[in-house]
């Protein structure tokens, strides 16, 4: 299911800063029974891998079956939540997704397919805009993002931790009272979540 436009805000979106987002910080871990092929993840479930695990998954109806994709543990349906990540390779996605995203079958990496997020394939970085993805301007190598989530505004912005900018802001969208995951795809990637602590 897609996620469709929200009611508008009063006010102007504006970047919350590092002290505002540090209010709303959740500690987020990797759901096991989510991970996708081709997809190693930590022992602490607060990391993950692109390459081969020692053991096949059994399916069930929360894994993704064909795509190295994996989603953060429990969900939101209210409240303002913020969690930090690192991320460095190729090929990745990093953002949200409603749970009725598509798990079975390939990915599509597409504005309107229940994912809001940053995606980085090769030297380029966009963010899953509608009609059309929006460039965004990433430094290539290791990155360390912020993503930012305001279930009730249907705000979903990402910020540049070195620098503290932020990235993008999504336009605000509906949930329609759906759960909301953190959510992550990796591709000869790997990412660490909360890598300042």
């Amino acid at each position: 299911m897609a996620f469709s436009p929200g009611p508008q805000p009063n006010m102007e979106e504006l970047p919350l800063g590092p002290h505002t987002r540090q209010q709303f910080k959740e500690d987020v871990t990797l759901d096991p029974d989510t991970a996708g092929p081709e997809l190693i993840l930590s022992e602490d479930l607060r990391g993950a891998r692109w390459g081969k695990p020692s053991q096949t998954m059994p399916d069930g109806p929360a894994r993704f079956d064909t795509d190295p994709c994996v989603m953060g543990c429990g969900g939101f349906t209210s409240g303002r939540h913020y969690w930090e990540v690192a991320v460095e390779g190729m090929f990745w996605t990093v953002g949200v997704a409603r749970e009725s995203v598509r798990r079975k079958g390939h990915i599509l990496f597409r504005p309107n397919t229940g994912i809001l997020g940053l995606q980085k394939y090769h030297h380029l970085c966009v963010a899953l805009t509608s009609p059309s993805n929006t460039f965004v301007p990433l430094q290539n190598g290791h990155n360390e993002i912020g993503v930012y989530l305001d279930y009730e505004r249907g705000q979903v912005s990402f910020y540049d931790l070195s620098s503290e900018d932020q990235l993008v802001a999504f336009p605000p969208v509906s949930f329609h009272g759906e759960r909301v995951f953190p959510y992550f795809c990796l591709l000869l990637s790997n990412i660490k979540l909360s890598p300042r602590g």
